[in-house]
C-alpha cells in the first residue's frame, strides 16, 4: 500500500488506512465476499469510534492485507452490520 494510495483515501473518504487497521479489533466485524475475478475482494464493515465503516480488501499470501479503500460505510452495509 502506497502513501499516495493512502492520501487519495484520506481525502475522498475522510479516513486514513492507519484507522482502517483497527477495523480488526472490532469483536462483530463482517466480511462479505465480493468477487473472485481476478482476484477475492472483500468488503469488511466493522464499527470504529466514529461509525461504522467499510474497507475492501484482498489477501496476499499469508498474513498480508492489502487495503484498497475505506469509507463510512453505506446505509445498506451498516443494516448488514447491525443484523448479523
Amino acid at each position: 500500500m502506497g502513501s499516495g494510495e493512502e492520501q487519495v483515501n484520506s481525502k475522498k473518504h475522510g479516513i486514513a488506512f492507519e484507522w482502517a487497521r483497527d477495523m480488526w479489533d472490532d469483536p462483530y466485524y463482517l466480511e462479505v465476499h465480493l468477487r473472485s475475478h481476478p482476484e477475492d475482494r472483500y468488503a469488511v464493515i466493522a464499527r470504529l469510534p466514529f461509525g461504522i465503516f467499510t474497507a475492501v480488501i484482498t489477501y496476499r499470501g499469508d498474513s498480508t492485507i492489502r487495503i484498497f479503500s475505506v469509507r463510512k460505510a453505506t446505509k445498506k452495509e451498516a443494516e448488514l452490520y447491525g443484523n448479523h
